[in-house]
């Protein structure tokens, strides 16, 4: 059986923790931090990708540059842009505010790319497509010796029989090289305009400017990690490709 001189004890050491918990949950500050992200020439950059460092969580900017973001005092931010030196921000005590905006400016990264030699052959892309076509591919047919093919008459009254006279083998001899060399060319115009459309829309240069990752190898682990279809590259907008890659990247960095 419980005093009356426990219950109050046990009244008094609740208080005490729910004073402590209130007090503990005022010690985080949380402000909205907005702003634009610049180069040294008071260019705005767009999709930087902007994330809080200690907690994996972050947003990207806009096409103009514009960012807004929630974060804690003294949390530490990194803003990143393909061609830009990253950043890392320090958010300031603010007090009693509850929401402050400040540019940020990168300094221009340069790159130094190994040098690449291409020759050209053809030399154009008419010469190209008419050096295909001439191309002579060996190719072993054989003659099937199909004998002519004759179509019994028909019996209904007013109608008459019909023979074909040709040979089978004749025709696939004359027309099977240049149809197959037809179908073989469309084939490979139409891939090459579909790899070309993919290659402009999702490569290592847009990886990098939306998410900041610079090694070759990591950025192949992160399109690795994407897996994203061909189909989904070739039909969507950018604007849902950018997205997709930075929801990707978040889910990405949360991962590792």
């Amino acid at each position: 059986m419980f005093r009356p001189a426990n219950t109050y004890k046990i009244f008094l050491i609740a208080v005490l923790l729910f004073i402590s918990f209130c007090l503990s949950a005022q010690d985080t500050h949380y402000v909205i931090f907005s702003g634009k992200v610049l180069n040294e020439d008071s260019e705005s950059l767009s999709f930087t990708t902007i994330i809080i460092k200690d907690r994996n969580l972050g947003t990207i900017a806009s096409r103009n540059g514009d960012f807004r973001i929630r974060v804690r005092e003294t949390e530490e931010i990194v803003f990143s842009s393909v061609g830009y030196f990253s950043k890392r921000y320090y958010v300031p005590p603010y007090g009693s505010s509850i929401e402050y905006s400040e540019n940020i400016i990168l300094r221009q990264d340069t790159i130094m790319l190994e040098t690449t030699e291409i020759y050209p052959w053809p030399a154009t892309y008419e010469e190209f497509s008419r050096k295909f076509i001439e191309f002579d591919e060996p190719e072993n047919i054989v003659n099937l010796q199909l004998p002519q093919i004759k179509v019994p008459p028909l019996t209904h009254p007013g109608h008459i029989g019909i023979t074909i006279p040709g040979p089978i083998s004749l025709l696939y001899n004359l027309f099977s090289r240049s149809a197959k060399r037809q179908r073989q060319y469309a084939a490979l115009i139409e891939q090459d305009r579909i790899q070309q459309k993919l290659a402009l829309r999702y490569n290592k240069e847009i990886i990098y400017r939306i998410t900041g990752l610079s090694d070759e190898k990591e950025i192949h682990d992160f399109m690795q990690y994407c897996n994203f279809s061909d189909e989904f590259i070739f039909n969507s907008l950018e604007y849902e490709i950018y997205l997709a890659i930075r929801n990707c990247y978040l889910s990405y960095v949360q991962s590792n």
